[in-house]
């Protein structure tokens, strides 16, 4: 700061014309020097104009030159949103990873950042100060679902990782859908199914072939305890043999998993 009130901005700042604005400009480089020239008192800044640019290469530019082996102007909301601009502005996938020098994910990420607006930003800046490209994309994935999101607000507050988190919501998710496809599946196969147990309920694996007073007979199986009048499922929400099994979901495994209503 001392040195720019002294001698000024040394290194021109990249300018283009604002198309919806005549008379002023985009600073496509050099945002931080302007800043320091303002904070510095200074009225002038040597800046090099660059014409005949179209936004995608505007925006292209801003993240090129702000990025990692770069000095670093703009935080990883700006790098990100200058991407999903850009992308905006008819850049490609492809295009972005091959000038920007990003693996398909990372520019997956950036444009999934780049979509969280100014006031959800503000937002997560409540919670902690620093975020990164990553976990902007994570929130971003997780917006239509407010307790989802709350989840994750709360893992970054206590230093959790968000990663992690995304990874539990994703097979919370799977688990309700798996569930939901089986409860559709007994339907159809005209198997009663209850959310509650009724009293008397006991597991199929405790019900025994004979009568009260003989000797304690083989396991009812599941043709046997389909004649039972009783007969039905009652599937736990969250067992683990559902986990990531929506679509081998069937009647047979549904019996051998599920609680016989006798």
């Amino acid at each position: 700061m001392a040195g720019i009130k002294r001698d000024g901005v040394e290194v021109p700042l990249i300018i283009r014309p604002d198309p919806d604005d005549p008379g002023m400009c985009w600073i496509v480089e050099g945002h931080r020097r302007w800043q320091a020239a303002c904070k510095a008192g200074r009225t002038h800044v040597p800046y090099r104009l660059a014409t005949g640019t179209t936004d995608a290469d505007r925006f292209l530019t801003m993240y090129r030159t702000n990025a990692d082996d770069h000095r670093i102007n703009h935080t990883p909301r700006e790098q990100a949103r200058a991407l999903f601009k850009a992308h905006q502005a008819g850049v490609t996938r492809t295009q972005i990873r091959q000038r920007a020098g990003l693996s398909a994910d990372q520019v997956r990420q950036h444009l999934k950042a780049g979509r969280l607006s100014d006031e959800t930003v503000e937002d997560l800046h409540q919670v902690a100060e620093e975020w990164t490209v990553t976990e902007y994309a994570l929130v971003q994935e997780f917006a239509d679902d407010e307790p989802a999101t709350e989840q994750l607000l709360r893992a970054k507050r206590f230093g959790r990782s968000l990663e992690h988190e995304a990874a539990m919501i994703r097979q919370q998710r799977a688990d309700q859908i798996a569930h939901r496809r089986l409860h559709a599946q007994l339907d159809a196969d005209g198997i009663s199914v209850t959310d509650e147990l009724p009293h008397g309920t006991v597991k199929l694996s405790r019900l025994r072939v004979g009568h009260p007073g003989q000797e304690r007979g083989a396991p009812l199986t599941d043709d046997q305890h389909i004649k039972c009048p009783g007969h039905g499922v009652h599937p736990p929400p969250a067992a683990p043999h559902l986990r990531g099994r929506a679509a081998q979901a069937d009647t047979e495994a549904s019996q051998q998993a599920a609680e016989a209503l006798a």
